[in-house]
């Protein structure tokens, strides 16, 4: 499970950089603070758990279909 999370965390951030983005604008646009994002992708990094409804939210942030961050 936990590379499985890894890899959506390095999926997101490989459209970060295509977008050139950075994980502070992600943030701007979900509405939420930079330390929040930073500590959420840490966690998820550690084993913890990301929601459906979080990785729909954040594809549809990155404009970007939920199963691109997934592959």
């Amino acid at each position: 499970m936990m590379e499985y999370n890894k890899k959506i965390i390095e999926n997101i951030n490989i459209v970060l950089k295509k977008n050139k983005m950075s994980q502070k604008d992600l943030s701007q646009k979900l509405a939420l603070g930079t330390s929040a994002i930073s500590t959420k992708f840490g966690r998820i990094k550690s084993g913890g758990t990301m929601t459906i409804e979080s990785l729909v939210k954040i594809a549809r942030a990155l404009e970007v279909e939920p199963w691109e961050l997934l592959k």
